[in-house]
């Protein structure tokens, strides 16, 4: 039996491929007859199907979080693309030396101007 502070953690891979095929083998005792009601033939089933129905949604899950991942990812490089072309704009139409070219986050273009030679 499993401690209850590892039961909130994932089992190995070979560990859940251990249980799974000893529920399959369990199942298919033919003359199982257990002293204890809750552990039979049909809690047994029950038990296969609920953990298929858990792994499948989970699956359908991981999904459908892939799917809103890459679409916000996609919307986020739009929205990049957009503002770099709204900056372009707004470059030609109020000049690289604009409050309003520098309101879009980018710095004017004197702000890059080159540094005189100091004489010695």
């Amino acid at each position: 039996m499993a401690t209850k502070s590892t039961q909130t953690k994932r089992m190995t891979a070979k560990r859940l491929t251990k249980v799974e095929d000893g529920l399959l083998a369990a199942s298919q005792l033919v003359d199982y007859a257990p002293v204890r009601k809750e552990y039979d033939s049909e809690q047994l089933e029950n038990l296969r199907n609920e953990m298929q129905k858990k792994h499948e949604a989970e699956e359908a899950t991981r999904h459908a979080y892939e799917a809103a991942r890459d679409a916000a990812i996609s919307i986020e490089w739009f929205a990049s693309d957009f503002l770099i072309e709204v900056a372009n704009q707004a470059k030609a139409q109020y000049g690289a030396n604009s409050d309003e070219y520098a309101s879009l986050g980018y710095k004017k273009k004197a702000a890059y101007k080159r540094s005189a030679n100091k004489k010695k």
